[in-house]
């Protein structure tokens, strides 16, 4: 999900993924593609980085933009939305 995500962000028009999608990848899918990445780095840091410390602040923050991210993904077109989880789910061939 994050190598899509990383690829979604990209104003890379030779990216698989951009390729996929034609070239067109709606504002709300960049937003929501930029969030995840972020938040899933937020998380392998919680996970494995024991000297990191988060302070409730930034944990709302993470909350909200976790939130953020949901609504983003809810404002993309749904035919949009289809074609990138139907990335999501398929490892691309090397």
């Amino acid at each position: 999900m994050a190598a899509v995500c990383r690829e979604l962000d990209k104003r890379d028009q030779k990216s698989r993924v951009q390729q996929a999608l034609k070239g067109i990848v709606s504002q709300d899918a960049r937003d929501f593609a930029t969030r995840f990445v972020a938040l899933q780095d937020s998380r392998q840091a919680a996970d494995y980085d024991a000297a990191e410390v988060f302070l409730i602040s930034t944990v709302l923050d993470k909350l909200q933009d976790a939130e953020d991210a949901f609504a983003a993904f809810d404002r993309i077109p749904p035919d949009e939305q289809a074609d990138i989880l139907a990335l999501m789910m398929v490892k691309a061939r090397s």
